[in-house]
Formats: C-alpha cells, structure tokens, sequence
C-alpha cells in the first residue's frame, strides 16, 4: 500500500508541476534517413581524370540523418562504364565523400549512389572524353582515407598526368611523398615504384593533430603539394543504458565522448527518449542513481535542460566540466518542477572509437 501510494504521488507531482500533459506521453525520435542526395558531381570529364562525389543521407525534410552510418555504393547505371575508385564507404555524421574516382571509357554515363533500404540517388548525365596521348608533364595528389586519424594508418596516391589531368599509363619511375610542413611526422612507405602511371601508399601516418603539406615528387616532373587535416577523432570514454524511475520512462544509450581537440560531451544516442509533457527536464552527472538534489553540487552536476522542440528525444551534446567529474558514475534525466528522477544510467568504461 505504501509503495503504491507513493507511485501515485508521484504522478501527481508531476503533472502539477508541468513535467507531464498525461501519463504516459512517449516522444518519439527524430526520423530517420529515407534517401540519398548527390553533390559535387561533374558534368563532364576527361577518361582516367579523378573526381569526387559526396553522398548525404537525407530525411523526407531534405535535412541530413547525423547518424546514419550505413555502406554507401557507387556504381554506373548506364552503359558499362569503367568506374575505378574506392567505390564503397560507410557514411560519417549522414555523409561519405568518394575522393578517388574515375571513369576510364570514354562516352556519357549516369553513376548512382545506393545504401539499403534508402532511395538510390543519381547524377545527371556525364560526358567523358578521350585523353590526351604522349608523356606525363605534371603530378597528381589523390587523397583516399578521409577523415585521417592521428596514429592511425591512411591512403594517399600519387598519379603521372598529361595536361589534360589523363593519367600516363606508361609512366614506371619511383614516386615520393615527403612532408613539406606540419606540427608531427609523416612516416610509412614514402617510396614506391609506379603502375600503370599511378603509386598507391597504404601505410602512411602522423602522430600529431593539425594540417599538413605533404610534397610529391618523381624523376624530373614538377613537385606537386596538397594539404591534409589529421585529428585525434572521437573517442568514447564511458557509456550506458538509461532505466525507469518512479513510474516514469527514460530509454536509449548515453556516452562520455572525448572530442578531437581534447574537450569532452556527454551525448545521448538516436534512440534515447523521455516522458514528458511542457515541463523542464534536465540532463546531471550524479554519483548515484538517487533523486538529485540541486543544491548538493559534490554529489550532483547539472549539464543541461532538454530541448522540447525534439519531443525530449534523440541526440543531445552537453559540454562536461574540464575537470572533477571522474568519480560521478551516473547520468539522470530530473523534473525540476516537481524534484523527481525520471529516469538514471549507470556509466560503464568504453574507451572504443566512436568513429572509423
């Protein structure tokens, strides 16, 4: 009788302070992503000549889906083009840029973009042209690794091209990279034999975050430069599963996140949800899954108050204190009105990457 009476006081509470408009109210996430959009295509092309296209993930609002990470392909779907490339990626935030494309048969061709259930987008019409013949006069830079993670190893190419930007098939001679500035140390395999007028470097890596110029050179064509951007990534330090209180609903997943330039966030995941009405909810670290008290700041630290705009649901990014909060264990979604846990999250050790 007592645990029921106070369920009922809750609810009570609660819908007169504002927290909630009924009993109970489930927000619903954001929509997902339903198609593709194309940018970045090129109405036209020399054969062999790299080129780029980013693919967004978009809802049926023309916004692009932040966490869509789904497989995105490339592929021709008139006549039987010669596409070359890195032809998949996973999409990044809702998006993928293919940097290191090619067609390499002349004629006018339409390439898709396709991921699952997704409706495939497509370019307009392509016309590609034949190639200049005769020997290379310049270099080309392709970077294929995007985005390039400090420590981590990553792609770049070298091409010999005609004036035209076609590459010379016939060109063999050894090809460099060399770091021309930069805050660290360019390192891997940085000599390597061209093929077919193209070297591909795998093994490449920094060890320090910021921009740097890396310099191409072969034999006796001018040295070409291209600046790449390495960060540290995202990383997850701590993370957890929302559970129920006091006859309420808080659900989905939450992390502790270590940004690229060392700050932290706490964020809540796509599937992340709360019950609730025209009331203020607010987001604290907590060092137990108790009801919170808003004056106690060494047991409890408030990071923020829900947006109502989204249905108290999906994605939201909290800046966390810069230091003293190592020893707060939990996260809890709080009425201020009417002083009562919505729901807790016990955080548990993840350093895992939360991107690739």
């Amino acid at each position: 009788m007592k645990k029921y009476f106070v369920f009922v006081a809750a609810m009570i509470i609660g819908a007169i302070a504002g927290c909630k408009s009924e009993f109970p109210v489930i927000a619903e996430p954001p929509n997902p992503a339903t198609a593709l959009r194309l940018t970045m295509a090129p109405s036209s092309l020399v054969a062999g000549s790299t080129f780029s296209l980013t693919v967004e993930a978009i809802r049926a609002d023309g916004s692009i889906d932040d966490t869509y990470t789904g497989s995105i392909t490339i592929t021709p779907v008139s006549g039987a083009a010669q596409l070359s490339g890195t032809l998949v990626r996973n999409a990044v935030g809702g998006v993928a840029t293919f940097s290191d494309l090619a067609v390499n048969q002349n004629g006018t061709w339409v390439l898709s973009a396709v991921s699952g259930v997704l409706t495939a987008a497509t370019t307009p019409a392509i016309t590609v042209t034949a190639a200049m013949t005769g020997a290379a006069t310049k270099l080309g830079i392709v970077i294929v690794t995007t985005p390039i993670t400090v420590g981590q190893i990553f792609t770049l190419k070298i091409r010999a091209l005609r004036a035209d930007n076609s590459v010379d098939t016939t060109y063999t001679q050894n090809m460099s990279f060399s770091k021309l500035s930069g805050a660290g140390e360019l390192s891997g395999t940085l000599t390597r034999a061209a093929v077919k007028g193209e070297a591909r470097f795998e093994d490449l890596k920094v060890d320090a975050a910021g921009n740097y110029v890396v310099g191409a050179s072969s034999d006796a064509l001018p040295t070409a430069s291209s600046t790449i951007m390495a960060s540290f990534g995202e990383t997850v330090i701590r993370r957890g599963t929302f559970q129920n209180q006091n006859g309420y609903i808080t659900e989905g997943s939450v992390e502790i996140i270590r940004l690229a330039n060392g700050s932290e966030v706490l964020r809540t995941g796509s599937d992340f949800r709360v019950s609730g009405g025209l009331g203020s909810i607010s987001i604290w670290l907590a060092k137990s899954s108790g009801r919170v008290q808003p004056s106690n700041t060494a047991i409890n630290v408030k990071l923020g108050t829900l947006n109502n705009s989204t249905g108290y649901a999906g994605v939201y990014n909290f800046a966390l204190p810069a230091s003293g909060i190592s020893d707060f264990t939990h996260v809890v979604t709080f009425c201020d009105g009417a002083s009562v846990n919505f729901g807790f999250s016990q955080l548990q050790t993840a350093l895992a990457k939360s991107q690739p």
